[in-house]
Formats: structure tokens, C-alpha cells, sequence
């Protein structure tokens, strides 16, 4: 679906190694696995990036810019389960268009806004996963050098997905037609092969020749006893 236009112009776990065992079990990935590996770095891939977070009881998620010096990612990323707190931003970084180490750009993180300034621990979010998103502030523009994603309503429900996954996180890998399965607004459900690493991810859509972000991969889920991708719409006004 997304493969032309980028010629023309992809929970939380920092793990380096997955044994077979738990490839198996890995959650998010149904029937044939549709991921492929995105190296390039060209737009729009070289607008998603890793966020880092440092720190024990913490890891990584993947985030999107949807403007120079703002990136669009999961809340739950942020909450360190050693310390009971959400990170300070001094231990985030931001890398775009991270590939096997290396990377277009970086930035550390200036400030973070989460959904609800009020939100207390993860277990608000695991009980509400529409406040499952947050809004990253760079201390430098790079989207500029790497371009970045406008947000896009989401119509129809023909979609991409592309993330880190926990078992290829030095690799993008990107879902290049995936759908919509069922929708109560705020909330999505989605057939992408997406599983923890991709906490984060975008969900791809396309408006004409214009690739942008509809909405945001936060979770992996079971309906009807078979998995499902969670996403969530952002409300009107989160993005300023």
C-alpha cells in the first residue's frame, strides 16, 4: 500500500535476542507473519524512530514525528516500574530513522506531555487505554532533516503499521497492508502484526499522495479468543 509512495518521496521491552520459545508465544503476530524489514531509512520511514528510555524498569517504545521538534508516542512507555514514576525527560532520546545502531538523527527529550497531567501509574492507563498516548517536545528540530507526518483522519479501513518490534528491535519492521477490524471511537482494533516494542507505533494512512499518522498502536489484546491490535484517535486539539 505505502511502498510506492515512499519511493516516490513502519509493551515496552529493550530485549537484543528472543529465544524460539517465546518467538512462538510472542503476542501480536497472527497466522503468517506479514512484517518486513524496512533498511532504507528514506521517508516516510526516516520519520519514526526509537524512543530510549534509561534506566532500570524501563526499555523502548517507537514514536513518529508529526513535526519538527514533536514526536507522537504510547504514555505507558514512560512509567518505570522499578521506581513507581514516570521518567524524567532527561532519560528519554529520541532517534529517528533508527537502523542496526545507527541512526539519522538525535535528540534528547525537553519536556513530555501525557494525555491526562493528572495520571497517576500505568494501572490508569491499563484501566483506560484511550489516555494511552503522549506528546514528546525535542530539544532539536530534526524533523527537519528527516521530514515528519502530519496527522490525517482516518477513513475507511485500509492501513499500515510500522514499529520496533521486541524480537527485530535494531530493524523497523513495517506492515504494509494491514486493516481496521472493528471501531468504537476512540478505540481500534486492528489485524497489523504488531506486538510489545511497537507500543507507539503509528497507524499509517494515506489522503492521495499524502501518507500521515490516523491514529496510534498501544496495545496487543484478544477478542473473540483471538488477538487483536489496539489502537487509539487521538481527540480533536491534542496535538497543538
Amino acid at each position: 500500500m505505502f511502498r510506492a509512495v515512499a519511493v516516490a518521496m513502519l509493551l515496552i521491552v529493550a530485549a537484543q535476542g528472543v529465544s524460539a520459545a517465546e518467538k512462538l508465544r510472542l503476542k501480536g503476530i497472527r497466522g503468517t507473519d506479514d512484517r518486513k524489514l524496512e533498511r532504507t531509512q528514506k521517508f516516510p520511514w526516516s520519520a519514526i524512530g526509537r524512543v530510549n528510555v534509561r534506566g532500570r524498569g524501563v526499555g523502548f517504545c517507537t514514536g513518529t514525528l508529526i513535526a519538527p521538534s514533536t514526536v507522537l508516542t504510547a504514555a505507558h512507555c514512560f512509567w518505570n516500574k522499578r521506581t513507581r514514576r514516570w521518567a524524567n525527560p532527561s532519560s528519554i532520546d529520541y532517534l529517528a530513522a533508527y537502523s542496526l545502531s545507527r541512526y539519522l538523527a538525535h535528540s534528547k527529550v525537553k519536556s513530555y506531555r501525557l494525555s491526562d497531567p493528572d495520571l497517576p501509574n500505568l494501572a490508569a492507563i491499563k484501566k483506560d487505554l484511550r489516555k494511552d498516548w503522549a506528546i514528546l517536545e525535542l530539544e532539536k528540530p530534526v524533523g527537519d532533516k528527516v521530514g515528519f507526518l502530519p496527522m490525517i483522519a482516518l477513513k475507511g479501513t485500509e492501513i499500515a503499521q510500522a514499529g520496533y518490534s521486541k524480537d527485530k528491535p535494531h530493524v523497523l519492521t513495517v506492515n504494509e497492508t494491514c486493516s481496521i477490524t472493528g471501531r468504537r471511537d476512540p478505540m481500534l482494533h486492528h489485524d497489523c502484526d504488531a506486538t510489545f516494542g511497537d507500543s507507539g507505533s503509528p497507524i499509517l494512512v494515506r489522503d492521495g499522495d499524502k501518507i500521515g499518522v490516523g491514529a496510534l498502536n498501544v496495545a496487543v489484546g484478544s477478542r473473540n479468543g483471538k488477538s487483536v491490535g489496539i489502537a487509539i484517535l487521538l481527540p480533536k486539539g491534542a496535538v497543538k
